[in-house]
């Protein structure tokens, strides 16, 4: 059942935060394995690929019953053609930058876990009115959540207006603000636009610095290859500089990240970490950039 309904037998519509993201290339995978007769091996690599990275947000799952539900809501996810849709009523019990912590922490896992399967993805998340259940989904926000979508180009999660709002107002919680989790979560591209920081999530901070380096290269090597990909693909000139633009930007991001890693922390990371590329995207922390 979905949580709007348990949660709501009205149908009344509720506050959410709302995702509407679009697998990058799928469209044109799935048709070519149609073609290539290997549609039942595709579905199943985007199906697993969904499932595990929506497995602990997903409502009625094993790992949301062991949780106390008056304190942690799940979010409704659904996968559609090319697009996946997440929405997560607010809790008004938990403080709103605790419960956004634990969102973009939530999102940014999602968006990395999809990309390590090969799926880059581009989205947009809002805030406001939402209702989701089996028959139909409707809100503003989801509204909202598509023109963004649209509006990100590259392979990034932008925020709405009054989502960014609400991240400024946590700022003002902290006396330092570049030293709010925010100002890791979220970076700023050349084009204004704030977006979520899932290579963030590769990384954690206990006492020291660990990552996990084959995820890094992972990332880099599916980089390389659908710059490769498009780079010889049989496509007019502007559609193909189109899609390149995509990787390109990606590409400058994932080096941006890491040589900021390396910086703070005494160069840990190896030089086959970096993709040998500048594209001329540029990227900033919100607050303070490093």
């Amino acid at each position: 059942m979905s949580i709007y309904k348990k949660e709501n037998p009205n149908k009344e519509l509720m506050r959410s935060y709302c995702l509407f993201i679009d697998l990058l290339g799928f469209s044109a995978d799935m048709l070519q394995a149609e073609l290539d007769k290997t549609y039942q091996q595709h579905f199943l690599s985007v199906y697993n690929a969904f499932y595990e990275a929506t497995n602990n947000i997903r409502y009625n799952t094993e790992f949301y019953n062991n949780i106390s539900s008056e304190l942690y809501r799940a979010w409704e996810c659904k996968l559609f053609s090319d697009n996946i849709l997440l929405g997560s009523p607010l809790n008004q019990s938990i403080h709103e930058e605790s419960l956004f912590g634990r969102i973009i922490e939530e999102i940014a896992n999602c968006q990395l876990k999809l990309t390590l399967n090969g799926y880059f993805v581009r989205g947009g998340w809002s805030i406001g009115n939402l209702y989701i259940d089996e028959v139909m989904a409707y809100g503003a926000s989801l509204v909202e959540a598509v023109g963004l979508e649209k509006k990100a180009k590259f392979p990034r999660i932008i925020l709405s207006n009054e989502m960014l709002n609400i991240v400024n107002r946590h700022f003002d919680f902290y006396k330092m603000p570049h030293e709010a989790p925010q100002n890791s979560d979220l970076l700023i591209s050349n084009d204004g636009e704030v977006f979520v920081n899932y290579l963030n999530r590769i990384i954690y901070i206990e006492e020291g610095l660990f990552y996990e380096k084959q995820d890094i290269i992972t990332h880099k090597n599916l980089i390389l290859q659908n710059l490769l990909k498009f780079e010889k693909a049989n496509l007019p000139f502007e559609e193909r500089e189109k899609i390149l633009a995509k990787y390109k930007w990606v590409a400058d991001y994932h080096n941006y990240f890491f040589k900021c890693i390396n910086k703070q922390y005494d160069d840990p990371l190896d030089s086959d970490c970096f993709i040998d590329f500048n594209f001329g995207y540029k990227f900033s922390r919100l607050k303070n950039p490093i």
